[in-house]
């Protein structure tokens, strides 16, 4: 994305409800602050992204069976 714009991660799941997320940024935890919205949801916000923001991001997805999945890691840039 070019530096200031919003940055969207969408993710998909089907299980035993509820479903819970939480979405990761290289394998660290990501937690709602004044510019990351949705931590736990299945819509992650990054808004504005900046440099930064760079890096791998996945999603954790946990049904109430206590199963879990783990999303692949999509890449977020940042153009110059």
């Amino acid at each position: 994305v070019c530096p200031g714009a919003a940055a969207t991660f969408q993710a998909t799941a089907t299980g035993a409800a509820p479903i819970a997320y939480q979405w990761r940024k290289d394998t660290v935890p990501v937690f709602d602050d004044f510019h990351v919205s949705g931590a736990t949801s299945a819509t992650l916000t990054i808004n504005p992204a900046s440099a930064g923001d760079q890096g791998g991001f996945d999603c954790v997805v946990t049904d109430a069976c206590a199963a879990t999945v783990t999303s692949a890691a999509a890449a977020l840039s940042t153009r110059a």
